[in-house]
């Protein structure tokens, strides 16, 4: 992961800056909490699809 592209996706607050501004890395111990969703998301997507898959 790129602490650049996360910027720029509008996740600064998983970036950590130097006092210039400059970005230096990523606040990797936020970054779980920041795909539990993501990861529950797709957990049901793949459930629904099993159901679908099955019903068909």
């Amino acid at each position: 992961m790129i602490a650049e592209d996360l910027a720029d996706a509008g996740l600064d607050w998983l970036v950590v800056r130097d006092p210039t501004g400059e970005i230096e890395g990523i606040k990797y111990d936020r970054l779980a909490v920041a795909l539990i969703p993501v990861i529950k998301n797709l957990k049901q997507e793949i459930e629904e699809l099993k159901n679908e898959r099955i019903s068909n």
